[in-house]
């Protein structure tokens, strides 16, 4: 089992993504879907020897011109995963992935479309954003299924969803 932290929005705030961080210190992986994912160079003690996968957000320079890449694909055992902040900009083309995951609307929400699941962690932007309470996701990788946690600041579940050959259990 590999276990990632799935974070977004965090518009440098560093207190709340340095108690997320250390509230979920066992995680192998992190992955920071953007709007300030510089934020994790601030965090170093917190993120050593961890994998970090991230994308730029809308408010990155490199990616209103282009020069970062806004959209990454990560694999974990049998699970491809495709990395935006913004989902919108995803081209309906794109195939052969398991999981969209994105930032964006600082809505925590984990949705099925066209056979494709969709998870957003939320925001880690202050403790309420746009109406939502600032939250976080866990996801449990599995060779057979797939864990989604999220979670608010006071480390309590919101939701939790497992996903088990691309059919819902």
């Amino acid at each position: 089992m590999e276990k990632v932290l799935i974070i977004s929005d965090t518009h440098n705030n560093s207190n709340i993504l340095k108690s997320v961080l250390a509230l979920e210190n066992d995680c192998s992986i992190i992955f920071h879907l953007g709007d300030y994912y510089e934020d994790l160079d601030k965090c170093m003690d917190y993120i050593s020897g961890k994998t970090i996968v991230r994308v730029s957000g809308t408010f990155h320079k490199g990616y209103r011109d282009g020069s970062v890449s806004a959209i990454k694909i990560y694999s974990v055992f049998n699970w491809k995963f495709l990395l935006v902040h913004d989902v919108n900009i995803i081209s309906s083309k794109i195939q052969d992935v398991d999981i969209i995951f994105h930032g964006h609307t600082h809505q925590a929400e984990l949705q099925r479309n066209n056979g494709r699941y969709f998870f957003n962690p939320g925001h880690l932007k202050q403790k309420f954003d746009r109406g939502s309470e600032a939250s976080y996701g866990i996801l449990e990788i599995y060779t057979d299924r797939l864990k989604f946690i999220v979670k608010n600041l006071k480390n309590h579940v919101i939701f939790k969803k497992v996903i088990k050959n691309m059919l819902e259990e």
